[in-house]
């Protein structure tokens, strides 16, 4: 008896998992359609090309070391 309702529990999550997939999936459709009908992009992420240099964060993990070092020590790039 105990092995139906751990069964019956998989299968509820797997059906209410579905539902929430299938909401989420025709959203971001709609958003896209609505995106391509307007010719104007309605995200605000900017791509990182328009940001300027100091900004953007990352680079090589040479740089992102050499950050890190003299971060903690007065007038190091002078």
């Amino acid at each position: 008896m105990t092995g139906l309702w751990i069964v019956g529990g998989l299968a509820g999550w797997f059906l209410l998992a579905a539902a929430v997939a299938v909401v989420i999936g025709r959203g971001i459709r709609v958003a896209d359609q609505r995106e391509l009908r307007s010719g104007v992009p309605q995200t605000t992420a900017l791509a990182a090309q328009s940001l300027p240099g100091g900004s953007v964060a990352g680079g090589s993990a040479r740089t992102q070391l050499r950050r890190r070092t003299s971060a903690g020590q007065p007038n190091a790039s002078a």
